[in-house]
């Protein structure tokens, strides 16, 4: 599957698509028929022994309704894992050719470092992960001071 066919099924319902849709829509039919089988069953006789079977045939209902809910999430969980590599893929390529040149002058020209208050990590004002914040600015030793640790995107 392309990333535009990815794209195109998954624009109304987000990150799943309509056959996702379908496949947890029939495994949960599924259980309720089996669910209803096994309520009819065990409503004609009262005795031990012939509860047994329905009693097994609701679990496997419950099995069911279970294996839908586990695809669903799955798939789910797989294609939200795709689009994280994708942006990660794309930071990197970007930071692979316009930071880089951008970087090398920063470190000869400026030792302004920025970290937000009660953040574990310090940064350069140019860095990605800093962009568009108002973060107070310091020098290195007093970021070191506060215990914070040099962000491993920019590398101060």
């Amino acid at each position: 599957m392309t990333s535009v066919e990815t794209q195109e099924t998954s624009d109304y319902w987000g990150i799943w698509s309509q056959r996702d849709a379908l496949r947890c829509g029939m495994l949960f039919a599924v259980a309720v028929v089996l669910l209803i089988m096994s309520w009819y069953l065990s409503s004609e006789d009262a005795t031990l022994r012939q509860e047994i079977g329905p009693a097994n045939l609701s679990v496997v209902a419950l099995i069911v309704a279970g294996g839908g809910l586990a695809s669903w999430f799955l798939v789910g969980r797989r294609k939200i894992r795709q689009y994280r590599q994708s942006l990660f893929s794309e930071v990197g390529a970007k930071k692979a050719t316009s930071v880089t040149l951008q970087v090398l002058p920063a470190l000869a020209s400026s030792d302004q470092l920025v970290a937000g208050d009660g953040l574990s990590h310090f940064h350069r004002s140019d860095c990605l992960m800093a962009a568009n914040r108002d973060w107070a600015s310091g020098s290195r030793s007093e970021h070191e001071r506060a215990q914070r640790t040099p962000c491993g995107v920019c590398r101060p």
